[in-house]
């Protein structure tokens, strides 16, 4: 009886496809994405079917009229379904690792597995980082990094979402047209991640308009996500001390006041990513701020053109064919969503964290 053998070049593609699992659900946004668009990143893949560097995703707004009732006419009394689109332009990203004629005589798969594991944290570390990029993002193209946007640019973001940005504590700290001003009106004594501001960005999702939509979980139980850095983190934390201590399971590993992880109040998920870093003292006093987005469904796109695959040099290499390179590459982008002038699925949060002392 002949065995099966599987050929090389599917195992190459099967570890490219184990190399993309692995390194997606390590950047730390994983549970949050879904190709069905019901959560914080909406994920499409469907670009490398066909030709073209963007992807297009579409948003069919909530029906919000009256309807008819008994034996009224409803011919003409249609209502008009609102919809909007938003692109993602993707780029190639590629990198490598060299080896020398002598590990070549092992596979092209025993090299990759080699170098799998430093790759793997290359690439999980790009993709973290875009998408806290993308979440931290105040500009209305809804790519440009914070740090790279104008202050115009800002301004211009901020007057058109007006109803979904929070500075501080208070809706009154925000000016209407001014993101610099506003951002001065955020200090270390009233504006620090609690669970007041926490309240305060949930109400603000619910009250936008366009309406942001929160993720849905057991049918109809409705839940935020907001994703913070590590001093707003260590804030929120302490400030649900007492709550956890009085009201959380006594058990060791129930009990956030002993474990790290994610915490939970009044229907939001609080996320730490540690990349989260402050926007600079550009608070009141030059108190260091720092973003919080705060997330319904569709907060960000992220599209692939071409999934992960093992790549390797040509034929010849180099020092005279001595030294060979393989490595991995995919097709990929993702930007904020931004559907006419408005951050559909995120509320953008300002507050200040003091520096450890």
């Amino acid at each position: 009886m002949a065995n099966t053998t599987i050929a090389a070049g599917l195992k190459v593609a099967q570890w490219s496809d184990r190399f993309f699992l692995e390194y997606v659900r390590e950047s730390r946004y994983f549970r949050y994405m879904s190709e069905s668009g019901d959560n914080v990143i909406y994920v499409d893949k469907d670009l490398g079917k066909k030709p073209g560097d963007n992807i297009t995703f579409g948003l069919v707004m909530e029906l919000d009229g009256d309807g008819i009732e008994g034996d009224d006419t409803l011919e003409g009394n249609e209502e008009n379904m609102a919809n909007y689109s938003d692109t993602v332009t993707v780029n190639q990203l590629r990198h490598a690792v060299s080896v020398g004629r002598m590990e070549q005589k092992r596979t092209m798969l025993q090299v990759l597995d080699k170098a799998r594991e430093r790759l793997k944290k290359w690439a999980m570390k790009r993709l973290r980082d875009l998408l806290t990029d993308r979440l931290a993002c105040f500009n209305l193209d809804g790519t440009t990094t914070y740090a790279a946007s104008s202050e115009a640019q800002k301004d211009a973001a901020l007057t058109a979402n007006t109803d979904r940005v929070l500075f501080g504590a208070l809706l009154s700290n925000r000016s209407t047209t001014d993101h610099s001003a506003s951002l001065l009106n955020v200090d270390t004594t009233d504006d620090t991640l609690g669970t007041g501001i926490l309240s305060l960005l949930a109400r603000v999702a619910e009250t936008a308009d366009p309406r942001i939509t929160p993720l849905t979980i057991s049918e109809d139980e409705e839940w935020w996500v907001a994703f913070v850095g590590t001093n707003p983190y260590r804030d929120l934390k302490s400030a649900l001390d007492a709550i956890h201590q009085n009201a959380a399971p006594r058990d060791l590993s129930e009990n956030p006041i002993f474990r790290a992880g994610d915490l939970v109040y009044n229907a939001t998920i609080v996320r730490k990513i540690p990349e989260m870093a402050s926007l600079g003292s550009v608070g009141a006093a030059s108190a260091p701020v720092y973003n919080v987005a705060f997330c319904g469904q569709q907060a960000v796109l992220l599209g692939w053109a071409e999934m992960t695959r093992a790549i390797r040099n040509g034929r010849d290499g180099s020092d005279y064919g001595n030294i060979r390179g393989v490595g991995v590459c995919e097709i990929r982008g993702a930007k904020k969503t931004v559907y006419n002038s408005v951050f559909h699925g995120c509320v953008q949060g300002y507050v200040a964290a003091a520096a450890d002392a």
